[in-house]
């Protein structure tokens, strides 16, 4: 995540987007400090209860975040992450109405494929997946299916088995 912020962003400030319990180790300050020191993040708590709709962000929830974004007017940060699981579902819905909100233009970090890419990185790396000789099943879930691929395609060229399904 600090990798791919470190590449996208040119103010090199980052908006994190995620749970306090996401927030309380300082893991990803830490992260992004030893990425590159010019780095800096903007942590932005969201409550796990203003995601009650379940799949999708209510009216109560985009109330809520406009008046959490009102402080943010003022801060430079141009990249968006989504580091909550539940939250990062909506990753292309809060970085719009951001985008809408602060009229300004945003890179998103799209952590969710990053997550699974690595972890299916590690599990080759490890010959982890075939380990009692039979075929693995992989199926990624993402709501940028075709960039899933292209990252798997990057990684690991002769990968093709893995399923791609679009989550919204």
């Amino acid at each position: 995540c600090a990798e791919q912020a470190d590449r996208l962003s040119k103010s090199k400030t980052v908006l994190l987007l995620g749970t306090e319990a996401e927030f309380s180790t300082n893991a990803y300050q830490a992260a992004y400090d030893s990425q590159n020191a010019s780095l800096s993040t903007v942590q932005l708590p969201l409550e796990e209860e203003d995601f009650r709709g379940g799949h999708h962000l209510d009216a109560d929830f985009y109330n809520t975040f406009a008046e959490k974004i009102d402080e943010l007017k003022e801060n430079p940060f141009d990249t968006l992450a989504v580091v909550d699981g539940a939250f990062s579902t909506q990753a292309d819905a809060m970085e719009k109405f951001l985008e809408h909100s602060l009229v300004r233009n945003l890179n998103k970090i799209d952590v969710f494929d990053l997550l699974i890419t690595g972890l299916r990185k590690d599990l080759l790396d490890k010959n982890l997946l075939r380990h009692d000789a039979t075929p693995g099943v992989l199926k990624i879930f993402s709501e940028t299916p075709a960039r899933a691929r292209a990252e798997l395609r990057r990684l690991h060229p002769a990968e093709m088995s893995a399923d791609v399904e679009t989550i919204r």
